[in-house]
């Protein structure tokens, strides 16, 4: 693997990983009424 991919698998990670934590803190809030769509979206990524 060259530098330059390291890199770029690197970036995709830490981009990840923000948009995980970005999706738990919508879903941890309690007065948020798009939980229920964001849990559908979520549901049908993962059951593809």
């Amino acid at each position: 693997m060259s530098k330059n991919e390291e890199q770029e698998l690197l970036s995709l990670v830490k981009d990840n990983n923000k948009m995980l934590k970005d999706i738990w803190i919508i879903l941890n809030n309690p007065n948020n009424d798009i939980k229920d769509f964001i849990m559908n979206v979520i549901a049908n990524q993962f059951g593809r």
